[in-house]
């Protein structure tokens, strides 16, 4: 029954941690993002999607 315990309590913090954590670095990539004054992001070469120097980036 203690390591039942023990592992739900570890498991609920492991699980504690990772969300916060991802909404820690979510916020920091938004604020950077709004610094930056960029409202879209294109990768480099982009196989899809917007692309830099084309119509629709679908190869027209």
């Amino acid at each position: 029954m203690v390591f039942l315990t023990i592992g739900l309590m570890v498991g609920i913090a492991t699980i504690v941690t990772l969300v916060t954590l991802t909404r820690s670095m979510s916020s920091d990539i938004e604020r950077k993002m709004d610094e930056f004054g960029a409202n879209i992001l294109v990768p480099p070469f982009a196989k899809w999607g917007i692309k830099p120097g084309t119509g629709s980036g679908y190869g027209d």
